[in-house]
């Protein structure tokens, strides 16, 4: 191989390796030749994948509680003091406490100064408005409704999302369809 080229070939494995965290090394070597010697036919697919890893580390990044402003810390802490095993995500600026009470996943979000933003609860689909049931019904050819979740923003408006063919349909507390956003 040549020095370009051989460059090219470590860029394109330390790429693949990131991506493909936990895949044996004989795996990913072979996933790297294959990319190598396609290069010229994969550079927009590894553009694309690169901006895409990129986008999804910066909109939700794990973060350890000790890394979690104090005030949201002090926040969560008050509203849910029974609560000890959240797992913490950074969306932008903003924090996320995902946890489970009674097996039902919860979520709750506060901006940096600890003030509530929403609040999110898994809801069986049963308990859905029936304008949700009857939208997808009708929009999604009978299509089954995946996860079910009661939304609370920090003004106490309620809204539900429904997925359904991996997108997020949100609808408002009365069953009206309201938009679609893709997951």
């Amino acid at each position: 191989m040549r020095n370009q080229s051989r460059y090219a070939y470590h860029v394109t494995h330390a790429f693949i390796s990131v991506i493909l965290e936990g895949v044996p090394r004989s795996h990913l070597c072979r996933v790297t030749l294959l990319l190598h010697t396609n290069l010229k036919k994969m550079k927009n697919v590894l553009l694309i994948l690169a901006i895409t890893a990129c986008a999804t580390q910066i909109n939700a990044q794990n973060v350890a509680e000790k890394n979690v402003p104090v005030a949201v810390t002090a926040a969560f802490a008050r509203s849910y003091p029974a609560v000890a095993n959240a797992q913490w995500n950074q969306h932008g600026d903003n924090f996320e406490a995902t946890y489970d009470i009674d097996k039902v996943d919860m979520c709750i979000t506060y901006a940096p100064n600890g003030n509530l933003i929403k609040t999110e609860m898994e809801v069986p689909v049963a308990s859905l408005p029936d304008g949700v049931i009857e939208y997808v019904y009708k929009n999604y050819d009978k299509e089954e409704i995946k996860e079910a979740k009661k939304c609370t923003d920090s003004k106490g408006v309620v809204t539900y999302a429904a997925k359904v063919k991996g997108e997020d349909l949100i609808f408002d507390n009365y069953g009206n369809y309201v938009m679609k956003m893709e997951s």
